[in-house]
């Protein structure tokens, strides 16, 4: 430490033996010097490490080996910064996007381990767990945090979504996420700000889990609130009814249905935007999404009249694929997306392959979208998940059995408060 004058001065401590105490206090009474009332803190998270998993060897492509004082050391790039994020927002590493911390994402295909928990279930088709459903997420603020699907799996087993990207860790699977509700971002991340661009704002809203109406092996109808903030008492924007049904199609493919009614719950209108009609052409995004896991390659994307990102992002069509993996090792995979209402098939498709892969249908593509008070708004998406690389004509195919499959199974959903609860 330094004094009035800035002359250093040193003070040395000696070493407390803590078991010595203890034995001291045991033999004759001596005063603890850490007395078991002190140490609440410290043992909750010694017993939290206790109970955890076992931890999990990180992949060798994370770390490179580097000279140490005495010794090759083990180094993993970009960790010094996430120390530093992790205290700052006091975050998880798996929160802020780090692909080697994020939690196990695979679904054990046991048809008898594979069980629902109190924040997550288990979607199934042909018999099959194709899908997790979190439905009380556990990630930071600044993502928004929203109930999603991750992992979705082809009927062999290939997770075909991504949760935490280190690109964009606000990407959490499949779900709905609007970035512009009246100015509440229901996204994650950045807002895009007229004139100034990405710019993060203290303005990220919750879409939180409040009953079901059904919930069964293949699907479930939910209740979600859309909150302002994750504060008590935040202000609830819209009201939102989600039905989501597995359907079957054949042994190699199946289709998730995802409908979704929002309603406007205030007394006042409500405005819908994205990032395009704040000023950034083309980033029209904002609605149902679908975030698919990165491949050595970009996955291909098409439609039944064109090929490429350039040819199908902004257009509308009855559906559009990507179609990703490694077909040469039999892990290709292809993602069929249909609207399933004429409202739905009006709204332009959001594309991305190159930059990463990701499929969404846009609320405010080029213009924002009014809600007034007690109006609901009703979006129905059909998606075939499907194993290998199924041509053109046999996408389209599947697109007219699943979406005839699904609009003859389950109604569209409309607004109700007659939920029940977990």
């Amino acid at each position: 430490m330094h004094d009035a004058s800035y002359t250093a001065h040193e003070t040395s401590y000696g070493r407390s033996d803590l078991l010595e105490n203890l034995a001291a206090h045991l033999t004759r009474g001596e005063p603890l010097l850490v007395p078991p009332e002190s140490t609440g803190a410290f043992m909750r998270v010694v017993e939290a490490v206790r109970l955890a998993p076992d931890p999990v060897a990180l992949p060798s492509s994370v770390w490179r080996t580097g000279q140490g004082e005495s010794a090759p050391r083990r180094i993993v790039d970009g960790v010094e910064a996430l120390v530093a994020a992790s205290a700052e927002t006091l975050s998880l590493y798996s929160e802020l996007g780090a692909s080697w911390a994020r939690p196990d994402d695979r679904i054990d295909r046991d048809e008898h381990s594979v069980k629902s928990s109190d924040s997550s279930l288990i979607l199934r088709s042909s018999g099959r767990a194709v899908a997790r459903y979190v439905y009380r997420p556990d990630v930071a603020s600044g993502l928004s945090p929203r109930p999603y699907l991750h992992p979705v799996c082809t009927l062999s087993g290939m997770r075909v979504t991504e949760e935490l990207p280190e690109d964009h860790p606000h990407h959490l699977g499949v779900g709905v996420a609007v970035p512009d509700v009246n100015g509440i971002s229901f996204w994650g991340g950045s807002t895009y700000v007229r004139d100034l661009g990405p710019r993060y704002l203290d303005n990220h809203g919750v879409q939180a889990h409040r009953g079901w109406q059904r919930r069964d092996a293949r699907g479930f109808v939910e209740e979600l609130s859309w909150r302002a903030d994750g504060e008590p008492g935040a202000e609830e924007l819209l009201r939102e009814l989600r039905t989501v049904t597995s359907h079957e199609l054949d042994s190699h493919a199946w289709a998730l249905d995802f409908a979704f009614a929002l309603s406007n719950s205030t007394d006042r209108p409500l405005s819908i935007g994205s990032p395009a009609t704040n000023g950034r052409p083309g980033a029209g995004y904002g609605g149902f999404f679908w975030r698919a896991p990165k491949g050595t390659a970009a996955p291909e994307a098409f439609t039944a009249d064109g090929t490429g990102e350039e040819a199908v992002h902004g257009g509308t069509a009855d559906w559009v694929a990507v179609a990703g993996g490694d077909e040469s090792a039999g892990q290709g995979w292809t993602l069929a997306f249909a609207g399933a209402t004429d409202a739905t098939r009006r709204d332009p498709w959001f594309v991305r392959t190159s930059e990463y892969p990701g499929v969404g249908s846009s609320l405010a593509w080029s213009e924002r979208l009014s809600l007034e008070p007690g109006e609901t708004l009703v979006r129905r998406l059909v998606t075939v998940v499907a194993d290998g690389r199924p041509d053109r004509d046999a996408v389209a195919a599947y697109v007219h059995k699943a979406v005839a499959a699904a609009t003859a199974a389950t109604p569209l959903p409309s607004h109700s408060t007659d939920t029940k609860g977990d």
